[in-house]
């Protein structure tokens, strides 16, 4: 027996899609702002030394990231 799909399962599975897909962008939005925010702070902190400093605390936290999520 053959599943086919009606247009109730699609149109849900269509929403489903489209609601991961906005979750996604709003979560790389924020992320995005959170990264910008850093280097702007650390550039009017320190000048070009916090730009250093705002990418080694993005490396040290890609690295608690990766290990948390056992990726790293």
């Amino acid at each position: 027996m053959r599943f086919e799909p009606d247009a109730v399962t699609e149109s849900t599975l269509l929403d489903d899609k489209r609601q991961i897909d906005f979750d996604a962008k709003v979560i790389w939005g924020f992320v995005a702002s959170i990264v910008v925010a850093l280097f702007v702070t650390g550039y009017l902190a320190f000048g070009v030394l916090g730009l250093g400093l705002a990418l080694g605390f993005l490396v040290f936290l890609s690295l608690v990231w990766g290990i948390a999520t056992g990726m790293g």
